[in-house]
């Protein structure tokens, strides 16, 4: 019988953290540089930023708009500059934010994760419904996923710019007109945002950890999801061919 896979995006299908790490680092560097004699420890860079971001993302009406991340780092920067009364100028701002920009949100056909094409044509091969549902700014989402050729798998492309829902994902079902939901599959990274609403929604889930970002690293529940069966934790992503036969 047909299964429904509805599938994440960003560090699922496409490698996507190793970028903001990198954006950290260009982050760092620039603002160690800038304070010369007043630098402070790079980990408190760090934990200033992702104070400064987790805020950000708590009272955005759009929490995943491209410009949060460097407007975050660029608060930090202000903030230190302040305190440690070195001055800086607008143009300083402009260049740490393009450096984070470019560095972060740079997109390349060779992100593709391992195993995905070949886990995508092996679920096509055998019937299965293939939906793809992330989070994001529109325009950028689409453009990822067309540089890796990934829209020729799926019938439907679901992009939002807040959290992911039960009542998202059974919208999700009605529209795909898929009544079962034991046969439907939510295959994410990250468990608070990819397989607990998919719980909720009365969905099963494929779990596959992949990524640092604190915001999502939550994983309470994971214990009882995966002793409940609903929830099956793997390695990576072209696992789901190996224990297909047990879905």
């Amino acid at each position: 019988m047909t299964k429904l896979f509805i599938f994440d995006l960003d560090d699922t299908l496409i490698s996507t953290n190793y970028k903001y790490l990198l954006g950290y680092a260009e982050a760092i560097k620039f603002i160690e540089y800038f304070l010369g004699r007043e630098a402070v420890r790079p980990e408190e860079i760090v934990e200033r930023i992702n104070s400064t971001d987790s805020q950000a993302l708590k009272n955005s009406a759009k929490p995943y708009a491209l410009e949060r991340f460097p407007k975050s780092i660029c608060t930090v920067f202000g903030e230190l500059c302040n305190e440690k009364e070195v001055k800086y100028a607008q143009k300083d701002m402009d260049e740490l934010a393009r450096i984070v920009t470019e560095t972060t949100f740079s997109i390349s056909k060779d992100d593709i994760m391992d195993g995905a094409y070949k886990t995508l044509d092996f679920l096509t091969e055998r019937g299965d419904e293939l939906v793809l549902l992330t989070k994001g700014e529109y325009d950028f989402q689409m453009e990822k996923i067309k540089a890796c050729a990934l829209d020729r798998w799926f019938s439907r492309i679901f992009i939002t710019e807040t959290d992911k829902s039960p009542n998202l994902l059974n919208s999700i079902l009605e529209e795909q007109n898929f009544k079962d939901k034991d046969r439907a599959y939510s295959v994410g990274n990250y468990f608070r945002s990819d397989i607990k609403p998919a719980l909720e929604a009365g969905i099963k889930g494929i779990y596959i950890p992949n990524g640092t970002w604190k915001h999502d690293a939550n994983s309470e529940g994971l214990k009882e999801a995966l002793d409940s069966g609903r929830v099956i934790q793997l390695k990576r992503l072209s696992e789901i061919i190996e224990i297909y036969s047990k879905l």
